[in-house]
């Protein structure tokens, strides 16, 4: 038997925590952009160096897969980064209430596209630098398990700490188009 008590915001302790939650998503999503900044340059003289000296066409390859995952995970996070930055606070409750409901859905698939795409650059960059020491398979294994854990676990993050938020903007939702 659950003890939990679904607890029903105001709308004002609703925006409260949506406002809470918005800054420290960006802030996450600004210092995540930074650290793919710094990937890339270092990816940038990786690939430099395996060109210009003794780098074989797969490490240079490789490296220009890293490369351009990290360019778009850079960019997914500058984006976010500036969604829930400059989150308008100000527009009509219902239409607020709808985008916030958007930015906490569990998956969208818009913005999930370029995180796929940098997961399969990802994929390829890794398999192509340890293809000469080991099995293809070996790789595929370890990086696509790693992938699935990191979902699961955001997955039971989201429901222990967003969903209660995400079903509360959707209960206000249709409580102000009853009306």
């Amino acid at each position: 038997m659950s003890t939990h008590k679904k607890e029903i915001l105001s709308t004002d302790e609703l925006i409260g925590q949506l406002k809470s939650e918005d800054l420290k998503f960006s802030n996450i999503s600004k210092r995540l952009q930074y650290v793919y900044v710094t990937f890339i340059v270092i990816y940038i003289i990786s690939v430099l160096a395996n060109v210009f000296f003794d780098g074989t066409q797969d490490r240079v390859l490789s490296s220009i897969c890293f490369l351009i995952a990290f360019i778009i995970l850079a960019f997914v996070f500058r984006n976010y980064a500036r969604e829930y930055r400059f989150v308008d606070y100000s527009l009509p409750t219902l239409k607020m209430l709808k985008k916030a409901a958007n930015r906490y859905r569990l998956f969208y698939k818009a913005k999930g596209i370029p995180v796929i795409v940098a997961l399969l650059f990802l994929n390829a960059g890794l398999t192509l630098q340890m293809m000469s020491r080991m099995s293809v398979w070996v790789p595929q294994v370890v990086f696509w398990s790693t992938v699935l854990i990191s979902i699961i676990v955001g997955l039971i993050r989201w429901q222990i700490k967003y969903k209660p938020l995400f079903d509360n903007i959707r209960q206000l939702i249709s409580e102000l188009e009853n009306l």
